[in-house]
């Protein structure tokens, strides 16, 4: 079994009894971001999809007969939506949020990638490549005045196998 696909089940567990780290916190408070505006107590949704109806059946049905993952979750969609700038966490913590992707779509090789840039050409639909969120240049946000529907192109699940050798040489 290799490193790469050892399970720690009570990693997490672990963080928070032993070193009183909260490793769900940001989580949670997002989520009551989510659900309750604090300024007035109220509910704060999500912004809507620009992709929904036909074009979003097409769009997905599509992906389903590649075998690409995608979602249409608030949740997913509103995490690839900020990298770390200051203003991003602020914002996030205050409850702010703008235009989010769409939908997010993850790919897991060259293929795969080809096939939603391929897509996105075919339907119009915008595309914001994301590796990892922790962006500190705002090249994550989306444009407030793009109509396009917006994808989030998660590549995080791109695998690279890649073999180091060392030579030494007799000198």
């Amino acid at each position: 079994m290799g490193a790469d696909s050892v399970r720690l089940p009570y990693f997490a567990q672990l963080f928070l009894d032993r070193l009183c780290i909260d490793t769900y916190a940001a989580e949670r408070m997002l989520l009551d971001k989510v659900e309750t505006d604090p300024a007035t107590n109220t509910k704060n949704p999500l912004p809507s999809s620009y992709l929904s109806g036909s074009k979003l059946t097409n769009v997905t049905s599509r992906l389903d007969a590649e075998n690409i993952s995608w979602s249409v979750d608030g949740m997913d969609r509103l995490y690839r939506s900020h990298g770390h700038t200051l203003e991003e966490i602020h914002n996030l913590r205050n409850g702010k949020w703008g235009r989010i992707p769409d939908i997010v779509i993850w790919v897991k090789n060259t293929e795969n990638a080809l096939s939603v840039v391929s897509l996105a050409k075919e339907f119009n639909l915008a595309i914001i490549p994301y590796g990892g969120g922790t962006t500190v240049s705002s090249s994550l946000n989306c444009d407030q005045n793009e109509l396009r529907p917006i994808i989030s192109l998660d590549t995080s699940q791109m695998v690279s196998h890649i073999r180091a050798q060392i030579f030494f040489y007799a000198v």
